[in-house]
């Protein structure tokens, strides 16, 4: 995970330096250490679909943190799983 501050070029207020935002990044790097703690293996294009499912279920009031990334890969993989099961039964 990447936190960043990014400071806006302001010239009329020389007197803050705090920056006007900031950014926070989370790679395919972090989804393959949490899914390494949880012993599970996933491939580049894997993780890069875990990443995209945080993205997109984001909820500001909770954010993201390892614990919401651990429950992305579980539900990642069991969905595999599903899948392969039912493809197996047909």
């Amino acid at each position: 995970m990447e936190i960043e501050a990014m400071a806006e070029q302001d010239n009329s207020n020389k007197s803050n330096p705090l920056p006007d935002f900031i950014t926070v990044e989370w790679r395919v790097d972090d989804v393959r250490e949490r899914a390494g703690v949880l012993g599970v293996e996933l491939s580049l294009d894997d993780r890069r679909q875990v990443l995209q499912r945080i993205h997109h279920a984001h909820d500001a009031n909770i954010g993201i943190c390892w614990d919401v990334i651990d429950n992305h890969v579980e539900d990642f993989v069991r969905e595999r799983l599903e899948q392969s099961d039912d493809s197996q039964e047909s």
